[in-house]
């Protein structure tokens, strides 16, 4: 059995691994979208460090609850806005209504906002999940607590609303002391040793490569202790392993695991 690099990488970013800690963290995020409204709204900080599995969670929690396209009205439950390129609050209502309408909206930026606010609710948008918030840092101090502030007002007109990011991001949260009291900060930790093999043997079985999992286990601990417990790192390794034994016939041992660690860096 071989496997294209494209056909490999799409299996990979198909696959959810059962995590304890981290199926609860969906249930979480899915009392977001289904809870009655509150006088307050909750909203859930989700923090953890590069490569952890973050992105991975959030696509899952959209799959949970998924848009539903009609032919007058499509529902949108979750909006996924990356914080990346964002300068202003402009930009931030401006890349919100492009989530929800092809149409330029026009007029001043309150005027936008409530026009936004009103899109939302047409078309049920319940979460509106932030990712790479630590990036609002890159901003003017002045914008920062300007972002904060409109992100509390969506919040305050019934939005939750789920910031994802590094560590950073707590002192993004921070600026602005009043919006940051609204969010319940979970971290993604490392993973225990036993998740990280079960993420292993459970990525082989994805493959229908179950035979493969009597070697890694030998090999296990030290990809566990090099790659520090990241699922990202574990599964580089993982998926060049994979390409370099089913297309240049790389016998499967301990060393080339060992080896394939070493190339990446780990």
């Amino acid at each position: 059995m071989s496997f294209s690099r494209e056909a490999l990488i799409e299996s990979r970013e198909s696959a959810w691994f059962l995590i304890p800690e981290r199926e609860t963290l969906l249930q979480r995020l899915s009392f977001l979208v289904t809870d009655p409204p509150r006088h307050r709204e909750r909203s859930l900080a989700l923090i953890g460090p590069a490569n952890s599995g973050k992105s991975r969670l959030i696509t899952q929690f959209m799959k949970m609850h998924p848009a539903v396209f009609g032919e007058e009205l499509d529902l949108k439950p979750i909006l996924l806005l990356r914080m990346s390129p964002l300068r202003n609050t402009s930009q931030l209502v401006d890349r919100l209504l492009a989530l929800v309408t092809p149409v330029k909206v026009s007029g001043n930026e309150d005027a936008r906002t409530e026009h936004l606010l009103n899109l939302l609710d047409v078309v049920g948008t319940r979460v509106i999940v932030l990712d790479e918030f630590h990036d609002v840092l890159s901003v003017g101090t002045q914008t920062r607590h300007h972002m904060l502030t409109k992100i509390k007002d969506l919040n305050n007109a019934g939005l939750r609303i789920v910031p994802v990011g590094t560590e950073r991001m707590v002192d993004a949260l921070s600026i602005n002391p009043e919006p940051s009291t609204r969010f319940t900060r979970t971290k993604m930790d490392a993973l225990t040793f036993e998740d990280s093999l079960g993420v292993a043997l459970a990525f082989f079985a994805h493959l229908k490569l179950e035979e493969w999992t009597d070697t890694y286990q030998k090999a296990a601990e030290m990809v566990y202790v090099r790659t520090s417990g990241i699922i990202g790192n574990q599964l580089d390794v993982l998926e060049d392993v994979v390409l370099q034994a089913t297309q240049s016939g790389a016998k499967v041992t301990s060393r080339l695991y060992q080896d394939t660690l070493e190339r990446l860096g780990f």
